[in-house]
């Protein structure tokens, strides 16, 4: 991503405050718990200001958060503190395909990221038994909105070839209130 960009999204964060800052995960997480790991590392790839990240923490993972923003990631720290968990976090470029350690996590998170060149690492990062979890947006959300654009959105169906390696657990493409999202929970066999 360019310097613009991270400006841009360094401007977005500092420009929401505090005041709305979104102190939950997403609902589906909770939905997923069942299905999630308690012990082990997790790694959630654009992480913004971390709700997901101090999730994982405090059902007992190692959290790490990874972000391009720094103002998110700090906001994710000043998070972390008020819950009480410990969370680490590495600002970077995740369009730049960092490298994500082979076997580590017991969970990674993609949570309305896209970068498909991660994909491969995502799969490999993951310990035997351990997870992914994934959400993004859709291309039916250009029928209601030209906002984000295509470049950030999946074609329906589209995860399904993502992670074949994996066992698929949780599946659903479709519209939750007003946004078509691309859902996936898979796993890495023991």
């Amino acid at each position: 991503m360019s310097a613009e960009e991270k400006a841009k999204w360094n401007r977005r964060y500092a420009e929401s405050g505090t005041q709305n800052l979104r102190r939950e995960p997403k609902a589906w997480l909770g939905e997923l718990a069942e299905l999630l790991p308690r012990s082990g590392a997790a790694l959630d790839l654009g992480a913004g200001e971390g709700q997901t990240a101090i999730f994982f923490a405090q059902r007992g993972l190692d959290a790490e958060a990874w972000d391009l923003s720094e103002v998110a990631l700090r906001k994710a720290h000043g998070l972390a503190r008020q819950a009480g968990v410990t969370l680490w976090t590495r600002c970077v470029d995740l369009d730049e395909a960092p490298d994500i350690e082979p076997d580590k996590y017991a969970v990674i998170s993609c949570l309305h990221f896209l970068n498909r060149a991660l994909i491969p690492a995502i799969a490999a990062g993951l310990r035997p038994g351990g997870v992914v979890v994934v959400e993004i947006l859709g291309t039916p959300n250009l029928e209601r909105s030209a906002q984000p654009s295509r470049r950030y959105l999946v074609e329906p169906g589209e995860l399904d070839g993502w992670f074949p390696q994996l066992e698929t657990l949780v599946r659903y493409d479709g519209w939750v209130g007003e946004r078509y999202v691309c859902r996936m929970l898979a796993r890495r066999r023991a």
